[in-house]
């Protein structure tokens, strides 16, 4: 069949070379991925490897990943924006004061002694 269509390329037939052209899937082509991650995703595309599709799946795997990290990132923004409500309150709560209570009491010999109240 590739040579079909090196021969359609070299007649000229432009139908067909539009035809070839508008059939293919688009490839994707990832670039500058640190070679851990590489790795680990090259590992993972492994896992889904089955009798239909023996070699490694990787569009498989990226639909995993995705289908993954949405749920998860959903769930962290709902956090983040519960904390971000819990500060604002804290920020615009207004900040009370306690003063020390002192309890005076005069002794037997006539002497004023001041003692800070204890908080129960």
């Amino acid at each position: 069949m590739q040579a079909q269509k090196l021969e359609d390329v070299a007649t000229g037939d432009i139908g067909k070379i539009r035809e070839t052209i508008l059939s293919r899937k688009p490839d994707l082509s990832i670039s500058r991925v640190p070679e851990d991650t590489k790795k680990k995703f090259l590992e993972l595309a492994e896992q889904f490897k089955s009798a239909n599709h023996p070699s490694p799946d990787y569009g498989m795997a990226l639909k995993w990943l995705i289908d993954m990290y949405v749920p998860f990132s959903l769930g962290f923004q709902d956090k983040i924006a519960s904390l971000e409500a819990r500060i604002s309150a804290l920020e615009h709560k207004p900040v009370e004061v306690k003063k020390e209570e002192t309890i005076k009491k005069k002794m037997a010999d006539g002497s004023i002694v001041e003692f800070k109240k204890k908080e129960a």
